[in-house]
């Protein structure tokens, strides 16, 4: 019974929410296609998993996105150097989105300076 809880609630409840998960990927990926500095297309997105890839050579970008990012309490998985991991799910609320998407800007350019 106890193991069975989560299954139930997973099955139940949190497949309803799969579909706000998805759209919030989808947004958050449109909203880094913005910036040169990464290489994403936001058609590519079919679930609430993406992966962040940055353009050219210099990794020290990516590493400085990912320190501010952690600075910011956003927790992303680094996955291999110039590439993150992004996952969007129910803890993720409507004010969440909008607050980071309005804090992009500052962190792409504290990014690349």
């Amino acid at each position: 019974g106890v193991l069975a809880a989560p299954g139930l609630i997973a099955l139940e409840h949190m497949t309803k929410r799969l579909k706000t998960d998805h759209e919030n990927a989808r947004i958050l990926a449109e909203a880094f296609s913005k910036y040169d500095i990464f290489d994403i297309n936001p058609d590519d997105i079919k679930t609430n998993i993406f992966f962040l890839k940055f353009k050219g050579e210099d990794e020290t970008i990516a590493e400085r996105f990912y320190q501010l990012l952690k600075e910011n309490d956003i927790l992303v998985y680094p996955l291999r150097k110039g590439e993150l991991r992004f996952v969007t799910h129910y803890d993720i609320t409507e004010c969440d989105m909008s607050n980071f998407i309005k804090l992009l800007p500052q962190l792409v350019m504290e990014a690349v300076v």
